[in-house]
């Protein structure tokens, strides 16, 4: 096994294999090619330079550590490689930085929204007025609109929801060791969970949500998957024509035991060559942006990735035949959303 660290002249390390016990046995000689032994077993080392690059290798392979000259060469090559180590160093800290980025503006916007939910209903120089009675006061707030209020407590529900989603996404999807457990659970529970905090939006678009009774059971991870509906949802809110039906149904069928959750709605056309790119990252329907009412491609895409944690994949059948121009640029068609149990 060949370990090394490479880095440049100014300090800056783009690549580091080397366990800190082995690196702390060498880094006490001035040697740049040396051999030595660690737990009955011979190591070998050597450090070069090539500018702005320095670079060190131990290694405990037999063959290298009695050919200095083998190891010279393995080193040289590493070297001459250093460009692109940096580049890839480079694209994978970048790339770092925007996810890093975008969850922390999610969740400051997110938070500064249930701030904002909660001063509409108990204004904010009374929450930081602490005289005599104050309790009282909030009180007093709270029940001059009892109906207001507990909408505001809904909204910060689902804020508090998505807050939750941002984390578990970045948490499952970046740190590349996705913690899944696949267990039954009761799929019109888990929908249901998710959905209510959802009401108001689709109340003040005048959507009308039918969900069909049912108790199936679905092997399922609850966190990945309450993202994926969660991410679904938000999207359908979003698009869904207002004063229409949202209709979901949770299916069995019963000859090929398969399981199925269908959202049918009326929502903004999608053209017949983006059924497939709806579902990529960073891609926004082509209606959607005339409307200017396009997002940041994430959710659907997303919503596809979380669901394969799950065994599960999703699909759009979408009614051409269906779409109707509205006002402005906004065209509407029967769309059929599918999350498919294999």
């Amino acid at each position: 096994m060949l370990l090394y660290r490479l880095t440049e002249i100014n300090g800056t390390t783009i690549c580091n294999s080397i366990p800190n016990e082995l690196d702390a046995i060498v880094s006490s000689s001035t040697q740049s090619n040396q051999k030595f032994e660690y737990n009955n077993k011979f190591y070998r080392c050597i450090e070069k330079s090539k500018p702005p690059y320095k670079l060190k290798c131990i290694t405990s392979d037999p063959d290298l550590v009695k050919s200095p000259k083998m190891l010279s060469k393995e080193a040289d090559f590493i070297l001459r490689s250093a460009e692109s180590f940096k580049s890839a160093y480079n694209s994978s800290l970048n790339e770092a930085k925007t996810h890093v980025n975008r969850l922390v503006h999610n969740l400051v916007t997110l938070n500064a929204h249930n701030i904002q939910e909660v001063y509409s209903i108990i204004p904010q120089e009374i929450m930081q007025d602490k005289k005599n009675r104050w309790r009282e006061r909030i009180v007093d707030q709270v029940t001059q609109d009892p109906y207001e209020a507990s909408l505001s407590l809904v909204r910060v529900a689902k804020n508090s929801l998505k807050i939750k989603t941002e984390i578990d996404v970045y948490n499952t999807l970046l740190s590349g060791k996705p913690n899944i457990t696949l267990r039954s659970h009761e799929l019109h529970r888990v929908l249901m969970n998710v959905l209510y905090v959802f009401f108001p939006d689709f109340t003040d678009k005048g959507v009308r949500v039918e969900v069909s009774e049912s108790q199936v059971r679905a092997p399922l991870d609850y966190e990945t998957f309450q993202v994926a509906i969660y991410h679904l949802i938000e999207n359908t809110a979003k698009y869904i024509r207002t004063d229409s039906i949202l209709d979901i149904e949770i299916l069995k069928d019963p000859s090929t035991k398969k399981t199925s959750i269908t959202f049918k709605m009326n929502s903004l056309a999608i053209e017949q060559a983006e059924i497939d790119m709806i579902f990529e990252e960073g891609y926004s329907g082509s209606i959607a942006k005339k409307c200017q009412r396009s997002g940041s491609g994430i959710g659907l895409a997303r919503v596809k990735e979380l669901l394969s944690y799950n065994n599960a994949a999703i699909t759009v059948e979408a009614k051409y035949e269906t779409a109707k121009k509205a006002i402005l640029e906004h065209v509407y068609q029967d769309n059929i959303f599918s999350i498919n149990f294999n």
